[in-house]
């Protein structure tokens, strides 16, 4: 999938591509039941390919993101909290570090969003 094509799916709808990835983590972070997009809040997009993982959010209030890496051993690789941008764009090269499954947290606007990623 070319990256223009990314980036006009994340630009007209909320959409989401990758493979063997289940897209259905998203939870309201008050309650715990699970919820999709809606004209406040959009789930975030999450693509692995050729060793980068791109995530992708319409942060329409423009709140901060919290994004927590941890790898199959449930051991925090990653954390960072970036200024909340209405379209929230950001490349992480996993390339570099070992193979195997890394889970992506992802918190903003009082919603959590878990998505797990193989990169065997």
């Amino acid at each position: 999938m070319k990256f223009s094509l990314v980036l006009a799916v994340v630009l007209s709808t909320v959409g989401t591509y990758a493979s063997g990835v289940d897209f259905s983590g998203l939870v309201d972070s008050k309650n715990g039941e699970e919820v999709g997009a809606t004209s406040e809040y959009h789930k975030p997009i999450l693509v692995y390919k050729d060793g980068i993982v791109t995530l992708s959010i319409l942060n329409f209030k423009e709140t901060p993101v919290d994004v927590i890496i941890y790898d199959e051993y449930n051991s925090e690789v990653f954390n960072d909290t970036f200024t909340g941008k209405q379209d929230f764009f950001k490349r992480f090269d996993v390339s570099k570090i070992a193979k195997g499954k890394y889970t992506f947290e992802v918190n903003y606007s009082n919603k959590s969003y878990v998505e797990t990623v193989s990169t065997k």
